[in-house]
């Protein structure tokens, strides 16, 4: 299986640059089935960063996309720690990872 392009998060997720980021994910979803997120270099990150990246995994299961990987700075996994929510990676053999 050919992994697939990840989608590349910028540094800064913030209310300021979510309207765009959102455009650009939306692009790439309807584009591929299998998908893989990059949130990896991520050093700012706020309340409408955080609706972004749930939104986004929400999108994925809603729509069937099959999610290979998600990436995550420290930054992101600690602020998703914070509020009690952890990324959910849906793996290829149907099951479901914390990461």
């Amino acid at each position: 299986m050919t992994m697939p392009v990840s989608f590349q998060f910028p540094s800064e997720l913030t209310i300021y640059e979510v309207a765009d980021i959102h455009n650009e994910l939306k692009q790439y979803l309807s584009s591929h089935d299998v998908v893989a997120f990059n949130l990896s270099q991520i050093t700012e990150i706020d309340s409408a960063g955080l609706q972004l990246a749930l939104w986004m995994l929400d999108h994925c299961v809603k729509h069937n996309k099959q999610v290979t990987d998600v990436a995550q700075s420290e930054l992101v996994k600690t602020k998703f720690d914070m509020i009690g929510v952890c990324l959910l990676v849906l793996a290829d053999s149907g099951g479901s990872e914390c990461l």
